[in-house]
């Protein structure tokens, strides 16, 4: 009988077959026996109930009170779990009247402590209950249709656990009910509206905070202030506007190294008098943000990394990045910045990496990055660039100098740019990507890539 038969086996399935000596239900997906499944069995001998998907047995399965002839019973390759519940049946192996076959390959599932070995190496001590529970550190619950009042009362007040993942529900709150040892809290994908000042209150351990991708437009004066211990907080894809920062929400969190601010609403850049100098990692990216101001982010001394790619931005005002000493990178990528300055980027000593891609940069002066002596990868790449001057690249100022990206520009390929032409062949930097770089004019230039033509071709008339 190995055609698949339903997962369950009742009470009533196997009614009238009295005569029945042997029944073969190996090579099924039987998960379930009733308890009376067998018990109209009464003159079976041989009962087969290999490889199927069973994890435990009730007693009264095999009553020999109602199978008084059963003498073999072969139950290998099933997910059992070797817990109190199955203890009778480990103990019939010992001294029923009928003998369990094979019990060198009968082999547990779990509990942990037993799980991969076999029935002939274990004592029916071994099989004991534990609160499995108690164990679990990773606890995934997303994908549900959980919300607010889907939790009761103590249901994860679980010590073990450290991460639990609530994304993708129906949660219109933080749930009050989490764990008191929680890590990590990832809430993605929920229709959270606000952070309130009470809402962490019972989670202070929580050192990585994800609630991406909600629908929060306000958070409250003290709401992360709870999480002393928080290192790393997420909130992009919100709908966080001006006024709903506080330049003091984040005072209390003096462990914070990475924020996400990105793909709000923000029109204006939040006052980060107050953010906690800890912060190595800031992105405001995908906001609408137009402006950043005089020393922006000068209590952040600790930055490393800033990125504000994919905004609004049309004016950085000089000396917008004083006092970020210890800045390695810095995306400014995809916005409309059109006008840079000689102190456009004063302060950036530690700079290894600048982004300036797919702006609408169309000049920049001499002189404009020579204090960036650690910078080391500049892309330049997709703005409105016609010409550039030597100075504006001199690795006088520049000795880290080794990549400049370039493309999808409108070049100029005259002899005001043969010295750029010249440093693809000789250096000291590389220029990426020669082959997608091309002239826009002159006319006889124009559509060819730098790897088809020579600094000699540079002229003008």
């Amino acid at each position: 009988m190995d055609d698949q038969i339903s997962s369950k086996i009742t009470n009533y399935t196997l009614d009238g077959l009295t005569a029945l000596k042997t029944i073969y239900l190996a090579d099924n997906k039987i998960s379930k026996i009733e308890t009376g499944a067998f018990h109209s069995l009464t003159n079976i001998q041989d009962l087969w109930l290999s490889d199927n998907k069973l994890s435990t047995l009730d007693p009264g399965v095999l009553d020999t009170k109602f199978m008084p002839r059963l003498s073999s019973v072969f139950m290998d390759f099933n997910p059992w779990i070797c817990d109190c519940h199955l203890k009778w049946l480990r103990e019939k192996m010992d001294n029923a009247t009928y003998t369990i076959m094979y019990p060198h390959i009968i082999v547990c599932s779990g509990p942990p402590k037993v799980a991969g070995k076999a029935w002939d190496v274990l004592k029916p001590d071994d099989f004991v209950c534990e609160n499995w529970l108690y164990q679990l550190k990773n606890l995934q619950l997303y994908g549900n249709q959980l919300n607010e009042n889907s939790i009761e009362k103590s249901t994860l007040n679980i010590s073990t656990i450290e991460t639990l993942d609530l994304s993708s529900n129906l949660f219109t709150s933080i749930p009050r009910e989490l764990p008191p040892n929680l890590l990590r809290l990832t809430i993605f994908y929920n229709s959270i509206t606000s952070l309130k000042a009470n809402d962490f209150v019972n989670a202070t351990s929580i050192i990585y905070l994800y609630v991406n991708d909600n629908h929060i437009s306000f958070i409250e004066e003290h709401a992360f202030d709870p999480l002393s211990s928080v290192i790393e907080i997420s909130l992009s894809g919100n709908k966080l506007l001006d006024g709903s920062i506080s330049r003091s929400i984040f005072m209390k969190n003096i462990k914070l190294t990475h924020l996400d601010l990105s793909i709000n609403m923000l029109r204006t850049l939040p006052d980060m008098s107050y953010f906690p100098s800890s912060l190595t990692m800031l992105s405001i990216l995908g906001n609408n943000i137009t402006v950043i101001p005089l020393n922006a982010f000068k209590r952040l001394k600790n930055l490393t990394h800033l990125l504000l790619w994919e905004g609004a931005y049309t004016k950085l005002e000089d000396n917008a990045f004083n006092g970020l000493d210890n800045l390695y990178e810095l995306d400014i990528a995809d916005d409309n910045v059109s006008i840079i300055t000689n102190m456009t980027f004063n302060g950036l000593d530690s700079l290894r990496t600048l982004w300036l891609s797919g702006n609408n940069i169309s000049k920049i002066q001499n002189g404009t990055f020579n204090s960036l002596k650690n910078l080391k990868i500049f892309w330049l790449d997709f703005n409105k660039l016609v010409s550039l001057e030597p100075g504006v690249l001199d690795t006088q100022f520049l000795p880290h100098l080794v990549a400049v990206s370039i493309t999808g520009n409108p070049w100029m390929c005259d002899c005001h740019l043969k010295w750029l032409r010249e440093i693809l062949d000789k250096g000291p930097f590389r220029i990426p990507d020669p082959h997608l770089v091309t002239c826009d004019g002159p006319a006889k230039l124009a559509g060819k890539a730098w790897d088809d033509i020579k600094p000699s071709d540079f002229v003008c008339k």
